[in-house]
């Protein structure tokens, strides 16, 4: 599946990630809801989207144990559109995927996807954490 895009979020993990081997690399995996506005017809109101969001390599070794449910993120990465599925009603639906280069803890630390050393603390705190105005619904 090739990169449709690159994308910043700030979100909140909707529940605790997991982290598992695939070949020979680890990946970190968590769900990011993020609060979004939709528009339609003259009128607006409150949604929230949902990514499925994978951190590789040795980065993602860095975030385990400190990312949890509720916790906030805030993530740049690759977005890409995912394989179609199709609720009970019928409907379809894409799934949202990140691979993510950056996640930084809100209110704690930063890993960065491209650090190639062994000291996940490396890149903390490297970038500004954007503001946060209001809590999450999750």
């Amino acid at each position: 599946m090739a990169n449709d895009a690159s994308i910043t979020m700030v979100g909140t993990v909707l529940q605790d990630p997991t982290n598992r081997q695939v070949n020979s690399s680890t990946v970190f995996s968590m769900r990011v809801g993020v609060q979004t506005t939709k528009k339609q017809e003259g009128s607006q109101w409150p949604a929230s989207d949902v990514y499925d969001v994978a951190v590789w390599g040795r980065a993602g070794e860095a975030l385990m144990g400190k990312v949890k449910a509720k916790s906030k993120v805030w993530v740049t990465g690759d977005f890409m559109v995912g394989e179609p599925w199709t609720d009970r009603q019928g409907k379809e639906h894409f799934s949202l995927r990140v691979n993510a280069n950056h996640v930084k803890i809100l209110g704690g630390g930063t890993y960065n996807g491209n650090n190639n050393n062994n000291n996940a603390n490396a890149n903390r705190n490297t970038a500004p954490a954007p503001a946060e105005d209001e809590e999450a619904p999750f």
